[in-house]
């Protein structure tokens, strides 16, 4: 069930204050006469709600008996408020800053709107993880639990190097046939596959090289973007921080002690732009994190919607135990320990 929620005054953190901005969602089951068993399930860098229904149904991690999942897209993915189709978001014919406190803010309106006072969980992957350790530490009496696959509390410099040349590619004032889309996708690609991938089969026996893969699986899905919509996607990754905001003011390790819920972090062994070392300093400030290491040669695309059939099930065993528990069991997932990458 796909369903728009309309915010009245709201003022990004760039300053702009704007009115009437939609945030679009999708509900999947149906909300307890409690209000209790809700998953807010927020997209990702280049994604909208449909790319969300990868592990959502009856009997899936996302238990559709049990939950209710709301899949909410972000600002600027071309299904909520975007520069494509909202003008309040443009500025001289380039789209205004849109952040991470912008979105989960407009989040909490949303759930507050539909009666939820605490959220069973928030689930995220990659830029969606970023939103929901963003929503722990806003909002810690409001949230029972936190699953971050593959997203980190803070873009590193590393990775603002990667959105940074996205972001040129994409500013570019001509995109004659798709050109800047196409080029910010063949960027991306080379960091978000690893080089074990490119090296083998590429999952696709049928492409005669890894051209032919990224333009058949990547370009086309980024094509399906406005430019303008995934360049404020770029820069809202760019600056992602669960910190930079006036609750914490930079204080990155503040942001994550405030986070109470008990959370699950979920790095890939070959991600090259959230990789596992990365995740030791989140788990070290959260009181109640634990880290469990994904194997897998796709990198950063383990796990997601049209990859490797094992990999998704193993995220949806980890899953499906943590929201059942509130902590995966250390017999049943491996930990992500300094300095090593343990196969499954």
């Amino acid at each position: 069930m796909l369903e728009d929620h309309q915010l009245g005054a709201f003022d990004l953190q760039c300053g702009l204050r704007t009115c009437g901005l939609r945030l679009r969602y999708e509900q999947h089951g149906q909300l307890n006469a409690e209000r209790s068993n809700a998953i807010l399930f927020p997209t990702w860098f280049a994604g909208r709600h449909t790319a969300n229904r990868w592990i959502i149904g009856s009997g899936r991690a996302l238990d559709t008996r049990r939950f209710c999942i709301i899949v909410v897209n972000a600002l600027g993915n071309g299904e909520s408020s975007s520069p494509s189709n909202d003008a309040q978001l443009l500025l001289d014919a380039q789209p205004v800053a849109i952040s991470l406190f912008d979105n989960v803010r407009a989040q909490q309106e949303l759930v507050r709107a539909l009666g939820i006072e605490r959220l069973h969980a928030v689930v995220g992957r990659s830029m969606g993880a970023q939103q929901a350790l963003q929503w722990g530490c806003l909002y810690p009496q409001r949230v029972n639990r936190i699953f971050a696959f593959c997203g980190l509390p803070r873009t590193t410099p590393h990775n603002r190097l990667l959105l940074e040349a996205m972001a040129q590619a994409l500013s570019a004032q001509e995109d004659a046939h798709g050109a800047a889309v196409a080029l910010a996708a063949r960027i991306y690609a080379a960091w978000s596959l690893s080089h074990e991938f490119f090296a083998g089969t590429m999952a696709d026996p049928s492409c005669r090289s890894a051209g032919e893969w990224v333009d058949r699986h990547l370009v086309a899905a980024f094509q399906a973007f406005h430019r303008l919509d995934l360049l404020t996607l770029v820069r809202t990754w760019q600056s992602a921080d669960i910190s930079d905001n006036p609750v914490f003011n930079g204080k990155l390790h503040a942001a994550l002690a405030a986070i109470q819920a008990p959370a699950l972090l979920m790095p890939i062994s070959h991600d090259l732009i959230f990789p596992p070392q990365d995740f030791e300093e989140a788990q070290a400030h959260i009181p109640r994190a634990e880290s469990h290491l994904l194997y897998s040669h796709w990198g950063h695309r383990a796990a997601a919607p049209g990859g490797s059939a094992e990999d998704i099930a193993t995220l949806e065993r980890t899953l499906d135990r943590f929201l059942g528990k509130g902590k995966a069991s250390a017999m049943e997932s491996l930990s992500l320990r300094l300095g090593q990458v343990w196969p499954f």
